[in-house]
């Protein structure tokens, strides 16, 4: 077994914690296929996303469902919020630009070394960096206003992220507040170069 396919295993194990029945799903774009998988199932789900890789990017969302969602899923149709979810460009790798971005993913490290927790896991985009904060447990999410509770306090951990790299001069991405945001799946890349 590689040591990428070890890391994405407890990626999904960790995800997996307390949430009998929950699925997720994984993207590949550019084709925009979708495929749903109990998330207790890691070894379907890396073998999966290793075989989406192979022609495209894999993606999975940070929230999990208990019945299979329309394509991505919708913070609407979520049951579970895994945690927080930070997408950090930096300026290495050619692609949209327009923004100050961090000059590179050392200095966007340095600037998350500031905040008051480190998180879960820090995956390389390829881009810049996409980086988790997942809660103890997974949270069942109990109706709608537990739902816009939640939001808030995804787009006040956002305010929050975004104000720490503007001290420093930089910006992140605007508009990633949503709970079902689809981020590239933990250590399965296609070749970046």
């Amino acid at each position: 077994m590689s040591a990428n396919t070890i890391a994405l295993s407890k990626f999904i194990k960790d995800l997996n914690a307390a949430t009998t029945g929950a699925k997720t799903i994984l993207l590949s774009l550019p084709d925009k296929n979708t495929v749903c998988l109990p998330i207790s199932d890691t070894e379907a789900i890396v073998r999966e996303a290793q075989k989406l890789a192979q022609t495209g990017d894999t993606y999975m969302p940070i929230a999990l469902f208990n019945q299979r969602p329309q394509k991505r899923g919708t913070s609407d149709e979520a049951s579970y919020e895994i945690g927080l979810f930070g997408d950090i460009d930096t300026l290495e790798k050619p692609g949209p630009r327009g923004r100050k971005y961090a000059p590179n993913k050392a200095v966007a490290l340095d600037i998350l070394k500031e905040l008051p927790f480190a998180p879960t896991y820090i995956i390389d985009s390829g881009y810049g960096l996409h980086t988790h904060w997942f809660f103890k447990e997974p949270l069942l999410i109990r109706d709608n206003a537990h739902r816009e509770e939640l939001k808030s306090i995804y787009s006040r951990f956002q305010t929050m992220l975004q104000s720490v790299f503007a001290r420093h001069g930089y910006e992140l991405d605007p508009g990633i507040g949503d709970l079902v945001r689809v981020c590239l799946c933990a250590f399965i890349y296609r070749d970046w170069e």
